[in-house]
């Protein structure tokens, strides 16, 4: 059950436009009569998201709307002249117009908001120069060209009907613009994988979003966690390392660490995500990619590495520190009991990120702890940097009661796209929950590095006053990606929706979730042996206050 709720948490058909159209449309009629509607007809906001829709989807040839697994493949749509040339002289054997040309015969201008429509018009500009390239792809030193243009075409289309803009300036207009540019810039032709893998890789990072990025083949796999044996080894490699993660700051090409992994040498030195990588070993991160500054974290176990880190708000303030490189296996969670002067316990777990084996290991804790009725719960969220979001959505329905909602994801143009309720959760997807686990309070210890699927959970148990949260204000990533295949192999990591927490809080517009009670300290996990840090000192005594009598040792 877990598993295949992994596969369709990440992967997603190409097209939704009829499902959308259908939800707001005035009256009954097919998807593709929706063009006869009168603008007036339609709310400004399901308008405009239509239109945009179906924009993209009447430019392919064929949309497919059945849901994938993660081994499946949509076929690249071509958007040269022969999809989406709109003249008559396209009919079919018998004379008539093709369906899908009969169907792009109604568009009218009156139909579409004006980006659309003039994105329109520069596609018709894209399919005559493709046109122009007919002779050179069919030459013979050009044999996989046109195969490579509809990988190409197939990530531009993908966007253009899924891409959700957090700050909502996405153009229809400059993302056709950006078709014709990124192929003209290949003068055309895309004689390989490695040349169509660039380009695709150079269009998408133009969305200027860092969660959106086109991945090569062997990418892919490992994003979806299904290496080929030849790639285990480099895995392996992978994970020896100091434990911090980084992304790119477009700005001014500097490297940022993005996530600091629990229970490794950079959490224990007290590397927060945000700073600035600035140097490794002495050598500036600024002259290296991205492959040669993860080759000089990792290193064999026991070796070490010297970073310099810099505030990302103050740049000139930089500091040094030496970090012993080490596996990191990451268990899903890890647990204590924390004994109360009066002799109860209360449950510790500290979850690391969210997964389908992190689900059942929490489950198992949180019925481990109402079996030994303990007073109360800590769930550390520190430096976690989220995972498949339907988990938190599982794990939430745990503990909350029936009805509650747990969020709501967002699309475009501000339309509500999924509720997400206690009790009335997809079943094909969810597996039955246990229903409400404890009614025990319940601590949220979080900081910077509590992001993503981990401010879905946070967010929901904090609205309905189910837990107080504990620590420093949180990341504030309230965007979701979904991973779609390409013909080829490669695919593309696409932000699709925002979510709302269920007091209507946007977490992405905000910049995370402040802390009821502000605390800063390394976690010094409970099992480990060494002191109890502020932090989980702090729970221990909101714990007491909530359960008159117990007093924390």
């Amino acid at each position: 059950m877990h598993s295949q709720r992994v596969a369709l948490a990440n992967l997603k058909p190409i097209s939704r436009v009829s499902c959308l159209c259908e939800r707001h449309r005035p009256r009954p009629a097919a998807a593709v009569r929706v063009l006869a509607v009168s603008r007036s007809e339609w709310p400004s906001e399901v308008f405009r998201s239509c239109a945009r829709r179906l924009l993209a989807a009447f430019l392919a040839a064929a949309v497919t709307s059945t849901a994938i697994n993660a081994s499946a493949s949509l076929p690249a749509s071509d958007l040269s002249a022969l999809s989406y040339d709109l003249n008559l002289k396209k009919r079919n054997q018998h004379g008539s117009p093709d369906r899908g040309f009969e169907a792009a015969l109604e568009l009218d201008e009156e139909m579409f908001v004006p980006d659309a429509w003039n994105a329109m018009q520069r596609l018709r500009k894209y399919s005559k120069y493709v046109d122009t390239l007919e002779d050179a792809e069919n030459a013979p030193n050009c044999t996989r060209c046109k195969d490579n243009r509809k990988i190409l075409e197939h990530a531009w289309q993908v966007v253009a009907t899924e891409y959700f803009d957090a700050h909502g300036g996405f153009s229809q207009l400059d993302w056709a613009d950006q078709l014709l540019t990124t192929l003209q810039g290949a003068s055309g032709l895309l004689h390989n994988r490695h040349e169509t893998y660039q380009a695709a890789r150079k269009m998408v990072a133009s969305l200027g979003d860092k969660y959106s990025e086109f991945l090569a083949p062997d990418q892919f796999r490992r994003a979806l966690r299904r290496p080929s044996p030849a790639e285990l080894p480099y895995l392996a490699a992978q994970l020896t390392g100091v434990g911090f993660s980084i992304t790119h700051q477009a700005r001014d090409g500097g490297w940022l660490v993005d996530a600091v992994l629990a229970e490794s040498p950079a959490e224990e030195a007290g590397v927060v995500a945000g700073e600035r990588l600035e140097r490794i070993d002495g050598f500036h991160t600024s002259l290296m990619d991205l492959g040669e500054v993860l080759g000089s974290l990792r290193g064999p176990a026991g070796s070490r590495v010297m970073v310099t880190l810099g505030s990302s708000q103050e740049p000139g303030s930089l500091h040094s520190l030496f970090l012993e490189r080490r596996p990191l296996p990451q268990p899903p969670i890890k647990q204590a009991m924390l004994k109360m002067l009066d002799g109860r316990l209360v449950q510790y777990i500290r979850l690391h990120y969210f997964s389908s084996k992190a689900t059942r290991q929490f489950t198992q804790a949180m019925q481990a702890g109402e079996r030994q009725q303990v007073a109360g719960y800590v769930l550390d969220l520190r430096n976690n940097p989220g995972g498949v979001f339907e988990e938190a959505i599982y794990m939430a329905s745990m503990l909350l009661e029936p009805e509650c909602r747990i969020t709501q994801t967002v699309r475009n143009a501000d339309i509500i796209d999924n509720t997400f309720r206690v009790g009335h959760l997809n079943k094909s997807i969810f597996p039955q929950s246990p229903g409400m686990i404890t009614q025990q309070p319940i601590v949220l210890l979080t900081n910077s590095g509590t992001a993503s699927a981990s401010e879905v959970l946070a967010g929901a148990l904090h609205d309905h006053h189910r837990a107080v949260l504990l620590g420093s204000q949180t990341f504030g990533k309230g965007v979701v990606q979904y991973y779609y295949p390409m013909s080829d192999g490669s695919g593309l990591r696409l932000t699709v929706q925002k979510y709302l927490t269920p007091n209507q809080y946007d977490i992405s517009q905000a910049g995370g979730l402040p802390a009821d009670r502000s605390c800063t300290d390394f976690p010094h996990l409970a099992m480990s042996g060494g002191p109890m840090d502020a932090c989980i000192s702090a729970a221990l005594q909101r714990i007491a206050q909530e359960n008159p009598g117990a007093m924390t040792s």
